[in-house]
């Protein structure tokens, strides 16, 4: 029996398709099953300890194109958690937060890099290794797998142990994020919101389609997730890399184990995270839970100490995987230019749920009795009005637009479906003559195109209508109607109708996944693409 079957068979929870010769642990020799089993060309590399390497991808959030005014300070808000139906309300509820990566690219890129696996048991040994002698000398089948029964102390303790290595190491360690052109930059792990963008695609996928429950899988969640089935991991670990990545090729954010983030546990309320701070979070499930429960929001809370777990606790099913950042400011920061930005964001207006300033005017125009100053605050409130209405009809007009133009996205997609299903029925014909179908199959797949250009436009205007109050959609709804049919378009007028019904069962909760909400418009039967 050669050595690497009986590899094999000593490994009784991996594959025989997995097989690591057993190797000294020195740069050339570290088998790709332990650091990065699925290599893509855009994947950037940092060197560990022992000669080892750990794969990253970058995760660009947004983009800052004008480095002057408000925009030093902007940042993108994403949805996170899920419409939970009274289940798990308490931990996964859908909420807004603000995400802007630490990294700022030459072309105004911001961005962050994450892991793009889970961290090995191999990348573990070779971070805490005490001395270049305690390097494994010697690398199994046990070395892909994640490293795991991990405490967010242990967690904190590789990364500062790493960064201390990449900052002794001149040449090597801190030579790579030079090349990553991070300034002072550093391992840590995820925030929260930076796992949670990054699990559900990032910018690879709209922003509708990033709010669904699980990022977009055609071949279904078996091919994607180690998860507690027959079918699945059988409530055991599996080595990193094995399933299909996400949009950002990333590998494991759904299940095998799950991943410990920076910040401490809250629950959630309808549309906030609690203000009581818990335990740590551990992120997308892992090998234990069913198929079901398993998602873009699935987190948990563990304490950070136990009397059951005698102290830390060190969860069996938990890992993690690390993000490169740097600091917000930073030494080198323009702190005049962050203090005009914050004073450009106050003077454009803030929180629309901040008190009224001119229901504030009005009662201290009642309440004063100096006839000078009183007729001074009148006059303000009067222009204060005026530039309030001005912004809300501004806003009006806004959503009236982007509900006409909804509907001619719909209009579109609903030419392109009913097209692209002709055309599929017309090329069953066994007897099309073979030039005809190759040139009929061309103008297929321009519909198909077509459409698919469409539909995530449509889907992120609908979730973006979503965000205004149900009672402004249903009366620009019925604004835009009057328009459109007295140009004479009332073709048009049940989409109007359709994508402000999809905002406001959207906002409510009841119509969450794109897949859904493109039925709405073109029907359930879209096997012509």
């Amino acid at each position: 029996m050669t050595p690497e079957r009986v590899l094999c068979l000593a490994a009784a929870l991996l594959s025989c398709s997995l097989v690591i010769p057993a190797v000294p642990a020195v740069a050339a020799d570290w088998p790709k099953q332990v650091f990065n089993p699925k290599p893509a060309p855009d994947d950037v590399m940092l060197p560990l300890p022992c000669g080892g390497s750990l794969a990253l991808r970058r995760v660009v959030t947004d983009a800052l194109r004008d480095p002057g005014g408000a925009a030093r300070l902007t940042d993108k808000q994403i949805s996170l958690g899920r419409t939970t139906d009274g289940v798990r309300g308490y931990i996964e509820n859908r909420r807004d937060e603000h995400i802007a990566g630490p990294i700022v690219s030459t072309a105004g890129d911001r961005f962050y890099y994450i892991g793009k696996y889970e961290i090995s048991v191999a990348q573990y040994r070779a971070v805490m290794a005490a001395t270049p002698a305690d390097c494994p000398a010697r690398l199994t089948p046990d070395d892909a797998l994640p490293q795991r029964g991990v405490s967010w102390y242990d967690a904190i303790d590789f990364t500062r142990r790493l960064n201390g290595w990449i900052y002794a190491d001149a040449t090597n360690g801190l030579a790579s994020l030079v090349a990553l052109d991070v300034i002072d930059g550093y391992v840590r792990l995820p925030s929260e919101t930076e796992w949670e963008f990054a699990a559900r695609g990032g910018l690879a996928v709209s922003d509708a389609a990033r709010a669904d429950p699980r990022y977009p899988m055609a071949d279904g969640i078996d091919a994607h997730a180690w998860y507690n089935g027959p079918r699945s991991a059988q409530g055991a670990p599996r080595p990193i890399g094995l399933r299909a990545a996400n949009p950002l090729m990333l590998h494991d954010v759904y299940g095998n184990v799950a991943e410990l983030v920076l910040d401490p546990f809250r629950m959630t309320r309808a549309d906030r995270l609690h203000g009581q701070i818990g335990g740590t979070i551990a992120r997308g499930g892992s090998y234990l839970d069913p198929a079901e429960a398993i998602g873009s929001a699935t987190r948990d809370e563990y304490p950070f100490f136990s009397r059951a777990g005698e102290g830390e606790l060190r969860a069996g099913n938990v890992g993690f995987r690390i993000v490169i950042g740097t600091a917000a400011i930073g030494a080198d920061a323009d702190i005049d230019g962050l203090e005009t930005a914050a004073r450009s964001l106050q003077r454009e207006g803030g929180d629309p749920q901040a008190p009224d300033p001119t229901a504030a005017l009005a009662l201290l125009e009642k309440d004063t009795e100096n006839r000078d100053l009183k007729a001074s605050i009148g006059r303000l409130k009067a222009d204060l009005d005026a530039e309030f209405a001005r912004r809300n009809e501004l806003e009006r007009a806004a959503l009236r637009s982007d509900l006409v133009a909804a509907a001619l996205m719909a209009f579109e997609m609903q030419l392109r479906a009913d097209l692209a299903r002709f055309q599929r029925d017309t090329l069953a014909d066994p007897t099309l003559d073979p030039a005809f179908k190759a040139d009929y199959r061309t103008h297929l797949d321009r519909n198909i195109q077509l459409f698919d250009t469409f539909a995530p436009s449509y889907t992120d205007l609908v979730m973006a209508m979503s965000r205004r109050p149900e009672a402004a959609v249903r009366d620009e709804a019925v604004a835009a109607a009057r328009e459109l049919s007295a140009r004479g378009h009332d073709d048009l007028l049940a989409l109007v109708d359709l994508a402000a019904r999809q905002a406001i069962d959207y906002r409510k909760g009841t119509l969450t996944e794109t897949v859904r909400i493109l039925d709405g418009v073109v029907g359930t039967d879209r096997d012509w693409r």
